[in-house]
């Protein structure tokens, strides 16, 4: 998957004004989805502006803490990383709103939303398989019974994980050397 945007990036194409175009498109996108997630996440119980202002903050804090924003926006190899992030950003909103009525159509969406997330970056990957396998087991525990739902959200995240990491790309990557960890 992160082959495949890094692929679709303006400059590939020698669009010198779609590479100073993407990175606006990219933060206005970025700024909806953490809109989208602080919504999700109040589950709709902020005012429109507390929303606003708690988005707004979120996103302050990300970029000063960035080591460098131009970088995080126009170094298109890592251009899957700002489109996962901001990927994760509208799943976990989805989650947060359908978290208490979990059906099995919401399920499926969530499940493709992470498998698409775990094939752009091993950062997202990881938060993924932590994140559904905290949800299945605390929920599990807290609720007393064996919950299916989540235990499904937790086995793809896992699969694709360990598909993902033990990919002909990655191993002949963490083969080469160049990596030591």
């Amino acid at each position: 998957v992160g082959t495949l945007i890094s692929a679709t990036q303006p400059l590939a194409y020698g669009s010198y004004l779609g590479y100073k175009i993407a990175p606006v498109v990219i933060f206005i996108i970025y700024i909806h989805a953490f809109f989208y997630f602080v919504k999700g996440f109040a589950l709709g119980k902020f005012a429109k502006w507390e929303t606003a202002l708690f988005a707004f903050l979120l996103l302050f804090v990300m970029l000063a803490e960035m080591p460098s924003i131009a970088g995080y926006f126009y170094w298109y190899t890592g251009y899957y990383y700002t489109l996962a992030d901001i990927g994760a950003l509208y799943l976990s909103g989805y989650l947060f709103r359908n978290f208490t009525r979990f059906s099995w159509r919401n399920v499926i969406i969530i499940c493709l939303g992470m498998i698409t997330l775990i094939g752009m970056n091993e950062y997202t990957l990881l938060w993924l398989v932590c994140i559904t396998g905290a949800v299945f087991l605390f929920n599990s525990i807290n609720q007393k019974r064996f919950l299916f739902k989540e235990f499904t959200m937790s086995l793809v995240t896992l699969a694709f994980g360990v598909l993902s990491v033990t990919a002909p790309g990655n191993n002949a990557r963490a083969e080469s050397g160049l990596y030591p960890t």
